[in-house]
């Protein structure tokens, strides 16, 4: 099978279109969405392999690394909203909570 495309920069993983660990790829609209649980961030881009833009999921959703926050998959829904599996530490780090979070506007 012949490549079509590359997702990602392959210069620089800290890129904006740059990927440290990719942990979900999908179809979102009328592109394709990655998260890069790594950097905490959803990157689009067009059904083509263009690169759209990013979102910062620990911005997005206030759930940091510093907190033990964690982002591992996602699923995009037919209304075109996404939702977002994601992990956080309570106080003192003895429990984790899982959460799922819907993004939409995409």
């Amino acid at each position: 099978m012949a490549t079509k495309f590359r997702l990602g920069n392959v210069e620089s993983s800290v890129a904006d279109d740059g990927f440290g660990w990719v942990h979900a790829v999908s179809g979102c609209g009328v592109g394709i969405c990655v998260l890069d649980g790594n950097f905490q961030k959803l990157a689009r881009f067009s059904a083509t392999g263009s690169f759209i833009g990013k979102i910062d999921l620990a911005r997005l959703f206030g759930i940091e690394r510093s907190r033990s926050g964690w982002y591992g998959s996602f699923a995009a829904a037919p209304d075109r909203s996404l939702y977002v599996a994601a992990g956080v530490d309570r106080e003192g780090g003895k429990v984790a909570e899982g959460l799922v979070l819907r993004v939409t506007g995409l």
